[in-house]
C-alpha cells in the first residue's frame, strides 16, 4: 500500500524540493554554460531528467545558475528545466516499485489460493464433525433411553427377586408345616395301629377266659 502511494505521489504530485531541485527537459541533450547566455561556452551536457539544484536566476536573460549532483555549475535556461522529474523517469520509477507490488501481488494471490483451499478443507471438516456430533448425540439419547429401561428392569427384577424370596420363604415354612404335619398324622396312624394291636391282644386273651351262659334247649322251654 506505501508503494502504491509513492507511485501516485511520483506520477501526479510534484516533489516538495520543486524550489531548489529542477530536471532537465525531455530533450535529448541540455548544455550547462559557463554564463548566462549563448555567448558563453559549454561546461557540460546533461542527460534529459538529470537533477540540478537551483542557484541563482537571471530573469532577464532567462538562464538559471544550477549545480549538478557531482557539484559542477553553470548556468542552463529555464525553459529546459522542469519542476518535477520527467515522465519517462517517472514512469520507469513506478516501474520499478511496481514490479515488487507484481511480485508482491503473485505472492498474497497464491497464499490467499492455500488459504482457500485450508478453508475449504476447515469447513468440510466442520460439516463432518457437525454430522458426527449429530450421530452422537442419536446414539447418547439411545444410550440413555437405554439406561432408563435399564434401571426400570433392574428395579423391577430387584422387586421379583424379593418377591421370589418371600416365596420361597413361606414355600420353605409350608413343607415345614406338611412335614410335621406327615410326622404328626404317621405317630397318630402309629398309635392307633399300636392301639388296636394291643385292643387285639387284650381281647384274644380275655374272651377265651370267659364263660358264656348256655342255652336252653327247645326241649326245655
Amino acid at each position: 500500500m506505501n508503494r502504491l502511494i509513492v507511485i501516485l505521489a511520483l506520477l501526479i504530485i510534484p516533489p516538495l524540493q520543486a524550489q531548489t531541485v529542477r530536471y532537465v527537459s525531455d530533450n535529448l541533450k541540455v548544455p550547462i554554460l559557463a554564463g548566462s547566455s549563448t555567448r558563453y561556452k559549454v561546461v557540460r551536457l546533461l542527460a534529459s531528467g538529470a537533477p540540478v539544484e537551483i542557484l541563482k536566476t537571471d530573469k532577464e536573460n532567462g538562464y538559471i545558475l544550477v549545480r549538478t549532483q557531482d557539484g559542477v555549475r553553470g548556468w542552463i535556461l529555464e525553459d529546459y528545466l522542469m519542476n518535477e522529474p520527467s515522465v519517462r523517469d517517472r514512469l520507469a520509477a513506478a516501474e520499478e516499485a511496481v514490479e515488487p507490488l507484481q511480485t508482491e501481488n503473485v505472492t498474497l494471490k497464491e497464499q490467499i489460493n492455500v488459504l482457500l483451499a485450508e478453508k475449504n478443507q476447515v469447513a468440510a471438516s466442520l460439516t463432518e464433525s457437525r454430522a458426527d456430533n449429530q450421530r452422537l448425540q442419536r446414539e447418547l439419547t439411545q444410550v440413555k433411553e437405554t439406561a432408563a429401561n435399564t434401571l426400570a428392569i433392574a428395579e423391577e427384577n430387584k422387586a421379583l427377586s424379593e418377591r421370589a424370596n418371600d416365596l420361597a420363604s413361606q414355600l420353605d415354612q409350608l413343607q415345614q408345616e406338611k412335614q410335621t404335619q406327615a410326622d404328626r398324622t404317621r405317630r397318630d396312624w402309629f398309635l392307633i395301629g399300636a392301639g388296636v394291636l394291643l385292643l387285639g391282644i387284650l381281647l384274644g386273651v380275655t374272651l377265651p377266659r370267659l364263660r358264656w351262659p348256655k342255652r336252653n334247649r327247645w326241649g326245655d322251654l
